[in-house]
């Protein structure tokens, strides 16, 4: 499982696939790790069986965590200008706590 996670470098390997089956979960509105190259890197031939991306529209980065407010974070060296939004999308959070469960039921039997 991955909650947003950074894949621009995984684009530019070509026959990079995941060990085993991937859930990514992903935010649209993702400005700090933004979905796109995930969403592109899942469409693979290599990865297409063995993995699922779901982007949740209304989303930042970290829609997750519980309770935290929409704010922006600065300083950071891997973004362009250095600011990103992040907080809680608590459509999404419930959304990607039941992707999880199904996922790891469905993965770890056994």
């Amino acid at each position: 499982m991955a909650f947003y996670p950074g894949c621009r470098s995984f684009l530019n390997k070509e026959g990079w696939y995941p060990d085993g089956p991937l859930l990514m979960l992903l935010a649209e509105k993702d400005d700090w790790t933004p979905s796109g190259f995930c969403v592109e890197l899942s469409k693979r031939d290599l990865v297409r069986d063995r993995t699922e991306a779901v982007v949740y529209p209304d989303a930042y980065h970290g829609f997750d965590a519980p309770d935290a407010p929409l704010r922006q974070r600065r300083d950071l060296p891997n973004v362009p200008d250095g600011t990103a939004h992040f907080g809680t999308d608590e459509s999404a959070r419930k959304d990607s706590i039941g992707r999880v469960t199904k996922f790891l039921q469905d993965n770890l039997r056994g």
